[in-house]
């Protein structure tokens, strides 16, 4: 016989008992006790552009809830409890891409649309202009990069279900939007529907990985700030899409040399897959099986070795706790264990 008992209540002390009629026994193989792990749904990252302590500011002035920005940026490894329910707090939420030539900082973020500021060396942020200001439709889930000459790559989210890029140039100046695809999905699970991007600085080549509404990922690349090349298929499998409320598809890409690499979730399995680009996209191999993967983010490095490696974080099952998260590393060079 096999039971289990869902606690309705906080177990106030750690005992647990069974009651059995009198003059008898129970045999017990195993006991297993377990919580569900829950944990705020925002990450903490180390940023070089900020000191510890440094004051914050509110850069979601669309917000209708009250602002509490509390002691500024803190770059301990855990947060203070947050017991607010009412009001929203950044946590380093906007995405930043650092400016090279000057130490500048530029951010993307989410309030009704799509805002962006700069902050200069001195730490002074600009205005706020909106990404396609007055134009249809509203945007969401940005992702940036940069690239030659102090240009900033930017592709993100349409609400109608499509994908828009442009590049933020030095002078502070935006060009045309290019539309890259159509048929994403129109509800709030397709938001990040494009992947972390990556820049080929031998090629001066951007390249931009989106979910289709199918569930697949596709590429487009641009070289020269030229016009965006025809789609590619990455991998011919369905992607898993808004696990654990993360309003994007469970998969990853980061440059290793001039190789492009792809870490996702198959959506019908929720197992690990990669692939890769060197020699155009190759057929995926399973890297982690046996979970209930959920989302996926890692970096290619160096260890200190010399062994080169793409490693990566992953959520196993903890249904967005941090209960099951998992990190592994793939090897790009030398032998693979």
């Amino acid at each position: 016989m096999e039971f289990t008992v869902r606690m309705e209540a906080k177990v106030a002390r750690p005992e647990v008992g069974f009651v059995v009629p009198a003059r008898s026994t129970a045999e017990f193989r195993s006991f297993l006790i377990e919580g569900e792990p829950q944990t705020p749904r925002v990450s903490i990252v180390g940023c070089p552009a900020y000191e510890d302590g440094a004051a914050t500011a509110d850069l979601l002035r669309g917000s209708t809830a009250e602002f509490q920005p509390g002691a500024g940026v803190r770059l301990a490894p855990r947060t203070a409890p947050q017991p607010g329910g009412l009001s929203h707090r950044e946590f380093e939420w906007p995405l930043v891409v650092r400016r090279f030539a000057d130490a500048a900082v530029t951010a993307f973020y989410v309030g009704n649309t799509i805002h962006y500021s700069v902050r200069s060396p001195s730490g002074a942020w600009s205005a706020e202009p909106i990404i396609d200001a007055g134009l249809a439709p509203g945007l969401a889930g940005p992702k940036a990069e940069l690239g030659a000459n102090d240009t900033v790559h930017l592709a993100y989210y349409g609400m109608d279900g499509t994908i828009w890029y442009r590049r933020l140039l030095r002078d502070g100046t935006l060009s045309a939007r290019e539309q890259l695809a159509s048929g994403v999905g129109a509800s709030r699970n397709e938001f990040g529907a494009v992947l972390p991007l990556n820049y080929i600085p031998g090629k001066n080549t951007a390249v931009i990985i989106y979910q289709q509404g199918d569930g697949r990922l596709w590429e487009r690349r641009v070289v020269n700030d030229g016009p965006p090349s025809a789609p590619v298929l990455v991998a011919n499998q369905s992607v898993v899409r808004n696990a654990v409320d993360a309003q994007q598809p469970g998969a990853d890409a980061v440059l290793d040399g001039e190789t492009v690499r792809v870490l996702f979730i198959d959506d019908a399995t929720r197992s690990i897959f990669s692939t890769n680009d060197r020699g155009g996209w190759q057929a995926s191999k399973r890297e982690v099986g046996e979970i209930l993967g959920s989302w996926v983010r890692g970096n290619a490095y160096t260890r200190p070795d010399g062994v080169r490696v793409y490693g990566y974080i992953y959520d196993a099952g903890s249904q967005g706790g941090a209960g099951m998260n998992r990190f592994r590393e793939l090897v790009l060079s030398g032998p693979r264990p």
